[in-house]
């Protein structure tokens, strides 16, 4: 489902007229399943990473919200971005790394076949 879609469109004010309709208590459930379904229209077996990515930042907050001191509210948030940073660096830009490596070394004359 592309944001550009009539499917998207009908998608979004279903998403948001339940929204309204809610009681507040609930609205962060339901964007939280919104979220999860707009994901997985792509392909169902994200819904792993989505809820890895959740429990791991979700984790790492209440974990911020516990701590007393800086440094350890430091060291949450830390391992929140490098987890999250990370991800997306694996799942976005891996693939061009790998390229830009093997077209490098063509450059110099090696024909590395990295994985």
């Amino acid at each position: 489902m592309l944001f550009n879609s009539f499917e998207f469109a009908v998608f979004f004010i279903i998403v948001v007229l339940l929204y309204f309709a809610l009681p507040f208590r609930y609205r962060w459930l339901h964007l939280l399943i919104s979220s999860y379904i707009f994901y997985m229209s792509w392909r169902w077996e994200y819904i792993f990473l989505i809820v890895g990515q959740t429990v791991v930042n979700f984790y790492c907050g209440h974990n911020i919200a516990r701590s007393e001191g800086v440094f350890r509210r430091k060291v949450w948030l830390t391992l929140s971005l490098v987890w999250s940073l990370g991800l997306l660096f694996f799942y976005k830009y891996c693939d061009f790394a790998r390229r830009s490596l093997e077209e490098a070394g063509a450059v110099l004359g090696m024909t590395p076949a990295l994985p």
